[in-house]
């Protein structure tokens, strides 16, 4: 039934990934025919997904067997604890890349497609997306600076000038 090769538990040779296979394939042919209007595609998905359904219940069922007649030790219980944080935090990679790669499509890419001329980085709701109207306070503080300096410099130059 089961090897221990030093010490390490080796479950044996197992038929449900063949009924796993089975299950998928007919679910996926049966989908493809019923959306090509085979009359016989919807039962055959149906029976797939029956299948698939079985295979996970009888295989969870195997290991829940073997773990429950103690047949992992805390070694076996370990790789299954790395295994499982491992895959979790590639789900989160995988996500992270996931929507940093949405995030360039929407914030980046769309605005150079169009062919704006404005940062790109303005398309992300920071600034007014109304045509010159991320330019209108710039250009206020630049004119009230040159304003004030021309104001300034006119006093200098009035208050200082010799009297005639």
């Amino acid at each position: 039934m089961s090897e221990a090769h030093g010490g390490y538990y080796i479950p044996h040779g197992s038929h449900w990934p063949l009924v796993g296979s089975v299950g998928l394939t007919t679910t996926v042919v049966g989908f493809a025919s019923f959306l090509n209007g085979a009359g016989f595609g919807l039962t055959m998905m149906l029976a797939g997904l029956a299948i698939t359904v079985f295979m996970m219940f009888g295989w969870f069922g195997t290991v829940i067997r073997e773990s429950e007649s103690h047949m992992y030790n805390s070694q076996v219980d370990k790789s299954f604890r790395w295994g499982m944080s491992w895959f979790i935090f590639s789900e989160v990679m995988f996500f992270a890349a996931f929507f940093g790669a949405l995030f360039y499509a929407r914030a980046y890419s769309i605005p150079w497609i169009a062919g704006g001329d404005r940062a790109p980085m303005s398309y992300c709701g920071a600034v007014s997306r109304q045509p010159g109207r991320p330019m209108v306070r710039p250009i206020w503080a630049v004119n009230s600076a040159y304003s004030i300096r021309g104001r300034y410099r006119h006093s200098i130059l009035c208050c200082c000038s010799p009297v005639a």
